[in-house]
């Protein structure tokens, strides 16, 4: 399916798979809100796409409404997602099937574990094969479109995670001589990988990552720190093709935020509400947190009637023990995915927004939710080390950053909330925007990259 409305402007074709709506995430915010702006600036945006029906739980439909009029939609299939759906039933069917020939009890669930370890086992054989974030049954279908697209393109944008976005954009840069520029959300392979455990594939995937960065006319990354990653790890990369173009906050949002803020009664009485939105990642920031939790309980400062903790997100088995032998359960109702838009509102209902970055890559990673909760203008609790994100949360003065292995300095800040909430005060922290992180700002140095033709090719 697509949608179409012809604007004059260049068209750029953003290949952004995985990582634009009805896909959920951070990510598809990003190339979202550069879609919506680009055409202010001479660009017409040519977006690829998952069809919602093969995204599964990854899907959040209400994130259509945000998809602007002036975006020509490509929607790709995802094969990989039909192939484990039936992989998933056949090994279910015939789990089932041996344990009815055999007539032998067979324990709740035992049939989907399973078939689970089947649908495991085979993603494992192709990532050794493949390497992470490539989809062997997407590719070529997904090249084939990319490179009819190109044909009335002026450049190409692609963006990552997943990282196939960019082995398929350096095949179109191949086959058309377009100006390509890469957008790296997060690093692929340099320095990453003790994070995930030297996963298979990881030799190619290096490889791989090296050759965008070199192939690629530009580079976009994040943060500062990520492009002095890159340069140190390959000093032969030229530093003017790397460029840091921020993640950011939207306009629609600062507006809905608004509307919210002007509608909230504040309730003394209520609990105060500690809200973390999408996945927790780091287990010692969510350790830190619970320990200073349980301080201000066991200090009698306050009761357990007086915290409320609310995650936006599932839950490792290891975070719910973790919250069980802190006896803090009952203090957060079950996790659960919402909408985004719902996830928004809920920011902005809240007391403290949490956002976490493991001591591995606090020095160059930023939680893109950072900039939504600047929107929600609450005060954010940073559970992170010295970094990217310790600089941006306190430079905007939207909040403090402690180390989560400071859980006495978290309970102070956790008190100090509760009391403004008690009396009425004012958060002690600035209630405005950046325009440093306003995404039409940040649309207009992409444009400038796409405009300078992905950026200066060293020779």
């Amino acid at each position: 399916m697509s949608q179409s409305l012809h604007k004059p402007g260049k068209r750029v074709l953003m290949i952004t798979v995985g990582a634009y709506p009805p896909s959920r995430g951070p990510g598809s915010l990003r190339a979202l809100g550069f879609s919506r702006h680009l055409p202010e600036f001479g660009w017409q945006p040519v977006v690829m796409t998952q069809r919602e029906s093969d995204l599964g739980p990854l899907a959040d439909a209400s994130l259509r409404d945000r998809i602007p009029s002036h975006v020509e939609l490509h929607e790709m299939r995802n094969w990989e997602y039909v192939w484990r759906s039936r992989l998933r039933r056949a090994l279910g069917r015939s789990t089932r099937n041996a344990s009815a020939s055999v007539r032998s009890p067979e324990p709740a669930g035992a049939a989907e574990s399973e078939a689970t370890t089947g649908e495991t086992g085979a993603k494992s054989f192709l990532m050794k094969l493949f390497g992470p974030e490539v989809y062997p049954l997407s590719f070529l279908p997904v090249l084939k479109t990319a490179k009819r697209l190109a044909a009335g393109c002026r450049a190409i944008f692609s963006t990552s995670p997943p990282f196939q976005n960019h082995l398929i954009a350096r095949r179109v840069q191949r086959a058309t001589g377009l100006p390509w520029v890469a957008d790296f959300r997060d690093p692929y392979a340099c320095d990453v990988w003790h994070l995930r455990g030297a996963p298979p594939g990881h030799k190619a995937a290096m490889r791989r990552e090296r050759a965008v960065l070199k192939t690629a006319d530009a580079v976009v990354v994040v943060t500062q720190a990520m492009k002095d990653l890159y340069l140190t790890a390959d000093p032969t990369l030229p530093p003017d093709r790397l460029h840091v173009i921020s993640n950011g906050y939207d306009e629609d949002l600062a507006l809905l935020s608004e509307r919210i803020g002007a509608s909230l009664t504040p309730d003394p009485k209520a609990p105060l509400t500690l809200l973390h939105a999408g996945r927790f990642y780091a287990d010692d920031a969510l350790d830190g947190l619970c320990r200073a939790v349980r301080g201000l309980l066991a200090s009698g400062r306050c009761a357990s009637s007086d915290i409320r903790l609310e995650f936006l997100g599932a839950l490792t088995p290891s975070q719910s023990d973790l919250l069980n032998q802190c006896d803090l359960l009952g203090l957060a109702p079950p996790p659960r995915r919402v909408p985004q838009r719902e996830a928004f509102e809920r920011m902005c209902r809240a007391d403290v927004l949490l956002v976490e970055a493991g001591a591995n890559i606090a020095h160059y990673a930023v939680r893109a939710k950072l900039f939504e909760y600047m929107v929600a203008r609450r005060p954010v609790l940073a559970l992170a080390e010295e970094g990217e994100t310790a600089r941006i949360v306190k430079t905007s003065g939207v909040g403090v950053c402690i180390s989560p292995f400071h859980p006495t300095e978290i309970e102070a800040f956790i008190a100090e909330r509760l009391t403004e909430k008690r009396t009425g005060r004012r958060p002690a922290f600035a209630d405005r925007l950046s325009t440093e992180f306003d995404r039409r700002f940040l649309t207009r140095r992409l444009a400038e990259v796409l405009d300078a033709g992905g950026g200066a090719r060293s020779t």
